[in-house]
């Protein structure tokens, strides 16, 4: 039997992908022990539940806000939103796993700040250390993304030595998508390639009959599923909208799934311009399918990505995507095959493409089939589960 410890500074519960992709393991534990592998999970929903609402304490949002529009412009106050959205839980979890005192085959990490606390500490343990990073390939281009004054500071300096020592120290670094794995490789030319592989993210295949899918109604309806931030793209949709023809826009319905820090700005930005009956926001839901399937089409606009699964999701249920060629996309999503894909950040493309839509000149309903088609082949939960399943045996 192969014990694999999945150990991981965050919430199974918490609204993003990294969560989806662990429960995806969790939930299918007997396929594992079939083949001889039994998953342990030490995440921080074992220490404390936690909600994943918005706070509505006023004056706690005002110091969050406060403290997230410092880091904008100043490194030290980037280095405190770093320490408490990541660094602590890290260091917490690890801590409770070594009080455990566990030997095990493979120790398996999704965050490279859990894994350098480990590393740190128990270099010596004997267990395989695997990382998969949910990125493009760049490990601190999120960051940085976020953090505009970081990479100038000396605290940026410590992100690549924590990154330097993790690399120095794991046997296996994994991957959402080829692209990805391929932009690191080019970034670490010294790194040993062999080292590296991709599995793609895979959901459960479930059976949606496209075939009683109406036609567009009086509006072309539009889903986007992600958190409400800058690098989700959400703000771009919206402007892009704005600057459309009054007759055009009133032909457009967006719902937006999720929340997030920018939730106050977009929903302002939508009132300013008059466009509730165009634009909704529906917050976290549980029920994701039914606003895809209610959907004409599904839009993310990123700027930054790994392997996104609400695109998955939106595949699956057979809708025509509309989104950006960061991370591995492009790998998903083929230009006029299953979807369209733009330059991140060109509100004049995304407007060119909204325009075609109004004007008909896509075949949506070969899309559709075509995102159906794509997910089966490659992006099913069970292709995934047996991808890494023959990579831990291989260790």
């Amino acid at each position: 039997m192969i014990n694999i410890d999945i150990v991981h500074g965050g919430w199974l519960s918490a609204p993003n992908g990294v969560s989806s992709f662990l429960s995806n393991f969790k939930k299918n534990k007997i396929f594992f022990l079939n083949e001889n592998i039994d998953f342990n999970f030490f995440t921080l929903d074992t220490v404390n539940q936690r909600s994943f609402e918005l706070d509505k304490d006023i004056k706690v949002n005002r110091l969050k806000n406060y403290i997230k529009k410092k880091s904008i412009s100043n490194a030290f106050f980037s280095w405190i939103m770093i320490y408490f959205i990541y660094l602590r839980h890290a260091k917490k979890i690890v801590e409770l796993y070594k009080n455990e005192n566990r030997s095990s085959n493979i120790i398996f990490f999704n965050d490279i700040f859990t894994c350098y606390y480990y590393l740190k500490s128990n270099k010596e343990n004997g267990s395989k250390i695997v990382l998969v990073m949910h990125t493009n390939g760049d490990t601190q281009k999120m960051l940085r993304g976020y953090y505009p004054k970081l990479e100038s500071s000396i605290f940026y300096k410590k992100l690549l030595a924590i990154e330097k020592f993790v690399l120095k120290e794991v046997d296996k670094v994994g991957f959402v998508a080829d692209i990805p794995r391929r932009h690191f490789i080019e970034l670490h030319p010294n790194f040993d390639e062999s080292k590296t592989f991709f599995v793609y993210n895979g959901i459960e295949n479930k059976a949606f009959d496209l075939t009683k899918k109406t036609e567009m109604a009086n509006k072309i309806k539009f889903c986007c599923v992600g958190s409400l931030s800058e690098r989700k793209g959400q703000s771009l949709i919206i402007n892009t909208l704005i600057s459309l023809p009054e007759e055009v826009i009133r032909n457009f319905e967006f719902v937006f799934v999720g929340d997030g820090p920018d939730r106050n700005r977009l929903e302002t930005l939508v009132k300013n311009f008059d466009l509730g009956e165009n634009v909704f926001f529906v917050g976290s839901v549980s029920n994701v399918e039914k606003y895809l399937l209610e959907s004409d089409l599904f839009i993310l606009c990123s700027q930054d990505e790994g392997l996104p699964i609400s695109i998955i999701e939106a595949m699956r249920a057979g809708l025509p995507i509309v989104t950006t060629n960061v991370g591995g996309i492009p790998e998903l999503v083929i230009d006029n095959v299953n979807g369209i894909v733009i330059n991140p950040d060109n509100q004049e493309e995304l407007k060119d493409v909204l325009l075609n839509i109004y004007n008909q000149k896509y075949n949506f309903k070969e899309m559709s089939l075509a995102s159906q088609e794509i997910f089966k082949n490659l992006f099913t939960e069970k292709s995934m589960l047996k991808k890494y399943t023959s990579i831990f045996k291989d260790l």
